[in-house]
């Protein structure tokens, strides 16, 4: 199989069929992370509520391991944050601390930076409302050609990007349908398996795969393997895979999305609120729309009774079929292009890229510190 065989491969076991989800130009394009991937949520207005409240600058770092890292520092009782955002970025995002032991204005730690700004109540998920990014992005075609595509852009599908699954490890969705159907002996070959992307010949130590495995050994048991790991994390990531596989169905046979589901959801950007199209699985009731049906259809295929989900997973909240471009500026460089855009909170800058060119996933998986 060629590169371009294994990045189409990829796209299928995250769900996105890549002959329905075709790009505005036949260019390839990739974007070198961190320094070429930063993120920032808007500027918050600061107020009461008696929660020390923190911009965090983090290059390279998880989001809550970043908020951990900062609370453990300061002495405080918990944390909040709005939203998780690229673990390989630079990304400035908010952060409130209860009850710190100490409130310096500045503090720098590694690839940690936080900056005091007020106080504030605890942050929710999803409250920022948008994103704006900048992206270097990096390219096989003409930039300007680049640029022309991406500056008309207004709407981006509401596929979710392969930080939800893994690339180098694409199975977190996998790990989750075998949680749900309770195949413990497929648990575990799963957590022992090593995928062609990944570097090391064994599970790091420390990892939840690694320990799980390291109990089913000790106790001679499979329920062993289905305690370690983030089961609400897993679940999600298979809904995400069942949302993607629909998503492209409705792509494959043409259907609008707007068409396509009654429900509508109001996204914010930076000048107001825009309706989308969303729709949500397992679907409600009796199917009565197209994209109510095709849930059906791609659940039925892998397996998954509808009653089996309900007594296991969480029912997914309303996401949008399609996601508005609030802004998007494109300057071409040597190189490729710089991309400035605002998204809605949940939509992934990664599927902007790949609604413009074809995205090589394995340069783009690399954290090149």
């Amino acid at each position: 199989m060629g590169m371009r065989g294994t990045l189409r491969a990829l796209e299928r076991l995250w769900g996105m069929d890549p002959g329905a989800y075709k790009p505005l130009t036949g260019y390839t394009a990739w974007i070198e992370r961190p320094q070429g991937f930063t993120v920032a949520e808007p500027r918050r207005v600061t107020g009461g509520g008696g929660w020390a409240l923190y911009l965090v600058r983090k290059e390279a770092l998880d989001s809550l391991e970043a908020a951990r890292r900062l609370a453990a520092l300061l002495g405080a009782a918990s944390y909040s944050l709005q939203g998780l955002k690229d673990a390989c970025s630079v990304s400035y995002q908010y952060v409130a601390l209860k009850n710190p032991r100490s409130t310096p204005s500045r503090v720098e730690v590694g690839r940690l930076r936080a900056w005091l700004v007020g106080q504030s109540r605890p942050l929710a998920p999803g409250a920022h409302g948008f994103n704006v990014f900048r992206l270097h992005v990096r390219l096989q075609g003409d930039p300007e050609a680049f640029c022309r595509a991406a500056r008309g852009l207004r709407w981006i599908p509401g596929y979710y990007g392969p930080q939800r699954f893994g690339v180098e490890r694409p199975n977190t969705h996998y790990i989750g349908y075998l949680r749900l159907l309770g195949r413990l002996g497929g648990l575990v070959l799963e957590y022992t398996r090593r995928y062609p992307l990944e570097e090391r010949a064994l599970q790091p130590p420390g990892s939840y795969e690694r320990r799980a495995i390291e109990a089913v050994e000790r106790r001679r048991s499979p329920l062993e393997a289905s305690r370690y790991g983030p089961r609400r994390i897993h679940f999600e990531a298979l809904q995400a895979y069942i949302f993607n596989r629909t998503l492209s169905r409705l792509e494959r046979r043409g259907l609008d999305p707007w068409t396509s589901t009654r429900r509508r959801v109001h996204l914010a950007c930076p000048r107001g609120r825009v309706a989308a199209p969303a729709g949500r699985l397992p679907p409600p009731g009796k199917p009565s729309t197209p994209w109510q049906e095709a849930v059906l259809e791609v659940m039925e295929e892998e397996g998954l009774p509808p009653g089996l989900w309900a007594s296991h997973a969480t029912r997914g909240s309303w996401r949008p079929l399609a996601y508005p471009v609030c802004r998007i500026s494109c300057r071409p460089t040597s190189d490729g292009a710089i991309l400035v855009t605002a998204l809605p909170a949940g939509a992934y800058a990664t599927i902007l890229v790949r609604s413009i060119a074809w995205v090589d996933w394995l340069r783009y998986s690399r954290c090149n510190l």
